[in-house]
């Protein structure tokens, strides 16, 4: 997916209620749409990231999806 998936996410946060899941095999995604996924999350939209440990956007967006994954799903 990588860069594909940045029009993928940005779509889905804007149409929440049009979107079944989300699977993003190494994801690029743009802090704009990061900030609008808890619409996803209200809207009950399965996600499943996976990310490789030696992608450089992992590095970038760990720390965020970390306080995503804690804030609605919990340790």
């Amino acid at each position: 997916m990588s860069r594909g998936a940045i029009n993928a996410y940005a779509w889905s946060v804007n149409h929440p209620d049009q979107v079944s899941c989300i699977y993003g095999d190494n994801a690029a995604i743009m802090p704009e749409s990061l900030a609008k996924i808890a619409e996803l999350a209200r809207h009950d939209v399965p996600l499943l990231s996976i990310c490789g440990s030696e992608d450089f956007l992992y590095e970038k967006i760990r720390c965020l999806l970390k306080i995503f994954i804690y804030k609605w799903v919990g340790e």
